[in-house]
């Protein structure tokens, strides 16, 4: 089952996402946060034909194992981010941020396990995983 939801509702750069969950959400279950690589990417990290995040979504729900994935931001505000204050878009502003909002969100729903919200990442967004983790655990995220 996947569910529209907004990141970061009410500040400057809400972002578009999906929520997919286990078919039978009976208890809690665990969760996933995707994170994107560099570049500007939308919820599915599309590459062409292939989108990867929406397949990893796809698969880790049939197994029971809820999964959020959202629009990064540089791919909806990159140019008007840019034109405001180019100096601030920084790994903290384009990755950091939305994907600690997106743990929280996560940690606040009555259908997942708060202490099973997991970081998952491809390329920056690998990186970054360990740094994401080490914030959310060290937060009242």
């Amino acid at each position: 089952m996947n569910e529209k939801i907004i990141i970061g509702r009410g500040t400057k750069y809400p972002l578009n996402g999906i929520l997919s969950l286990p078919d039978n959400c009976s208890s809690k279950v665990s969760a996933v946060v995707l994170v994107h690589g560099s570049g500007p990417a939308d919820m599915d990290e599309s590459i062409g034909a292939n989108k990867p995040f929406r397949d990893i979504a796809e698969a880790l729900s049939a197994k029971g194992i809820a999964v959020l994935r959202y629009d990064k931001r540089t791919k909806i505000y990159g140019k008007q981010m840019l034109k405001e204050s180019p100096g601030d878009v920084t790994v903290e502003s384009e990755t950091i941020e939305d994907a600690l909002l997106a743990v929280k969100l996560l940690k606040n729903d009555g259908r997942i396990d708060p202490d099973k919200v997991y970081i998952l990442g491809h390329s920056l967004g690998g990186m970054l995983a360990r740094v994401l983790t080490r914030r959310a655990a060290n937060s009242r995220v």
